[in-house]
């Protein structure tokens, strides 16, 4: 069966950013007080917006400042623009795609600002 059209999420699926956006979590939840094991983070805070989290967090023990949400996406952002890799192969099945003439599109909890750092990044996947 052929699909009409494809969606796909952006984050883990076309660009390889969650591992980056969980290290620099996971690093910063320590340094305010939160020293769970990363698996631990992860059951608890992945799905979560950063609202989310930060809630969750305080919950578990964390000591976050208010303003701790508008911070951790300012390092975040400034983390990816540093680089935020292509998934491997996803260029390869957009291209497949492209040939099958079936439609795709992007769709992401991610700010439109993130969506442009990562995606940004990359002429072949950013121009379709």
């Amino acid at each position: 069966m052929t699909p009409k059209a494809v969606i796909f999420d952006c984050d883990g699926v076309l660009v390889d950013s969650e591992v980056i956006a969980f290290d620099l979590l996971t690093t910063d939840l320590h340094d305010h007080g939160l020293t769970l094991p990363r698996a631990t983070l992860e059951t608890e805070l992945i799905g979560l917006t950063l609202a989310g989290v930060a809630t969750k967090a305080r919950t578990l023990g964390a000591d976050l400042p208010e303003a701790w949400v508008n911070d951790f996406y300012a390092r975040l952002y400034a983390r990816l623009e540093q680089g935020a890799p292509l998934v491997p192969g996803v260029l390869t099945v957009l291209d497949a795609l492209d040939a099958a003439k079936i439609p795709y599109a992007i769709g992401s909890n991610g700010s439109p600002r993130k969506m442009q750092i990562t995606l940004g990044q990359h002429a072949g996947l950013i121009d379709r």
